[in-house]
């Protein structure tokens, strides 16, 4: 099980990063606001669980406390935050300290590659493609008004 934890804008891209990692490897994953997460789904937190938190600056001491809670639960927990203190690098499986001066919202994209890579390395773990993920095709193609499916145009 995978579980993806953000807040402010932190938390679409846990969205993004829960889908990634089932497009690319086939696995459940789900995204949840970081505070949320106390309110019922911290029951699945297990040593089979992996929470991968994306910590933003203005609330790193929130979740430095909840990622500690979920450790003594037994769940593996991957952290990718801007600065890691000591308890966050104590509590942490893994973690990505990226160490940049830019304002938060400019090191968004650089905060997503982890996620990324962590589908990908789970994927070819399973043994996947995770560059042709399964039943997914590059476009969508839609069937016309009366239900019968539309003829797709090489281009």
């Amino acid at each position: 099980m995978f579980c993806v934890l953000g807040q402010a804008a932190h938390y679409w891209l846990s969205q993004e990063a829960a889908l990634k990692m089932t497009q690319m490897s086939s696995s459940y994953a789900q995204a949840y606001h970081k505070l949320e997460f106390r309110h019922g789904p911290k029951s699945i937190a297990s040593k089979d669980t992996l929470i991968t938190f994306f910590l933003s600056d203005a609330a790193e001491e929130e979740g430095s406390l909840l990622i500690g809670e979920l450790k003594k639960l037994g769940a593996a927990i991957f952290v990718v935050a801007n600065h890691a203190t000591p308890a966050l690098r104590r509590d942490s499986d893994l973690m990505i300290e990226l160490g940049q001066d830019e304002p938060e919202y400019a090191r968004i994209a650089l905060t997503a590659i982890p996620a990324h890579l962590l589908g990908l390395a789970v994927g070819l773990r399973k043994g996947l493609n995770p560059d042709a993920p399964q039943n997914l095709s590059r476009a969508v193609v839609l069937g016309s008004k009366d239900g019968a499916a539309t003829k797709r145009r090489s281009v």
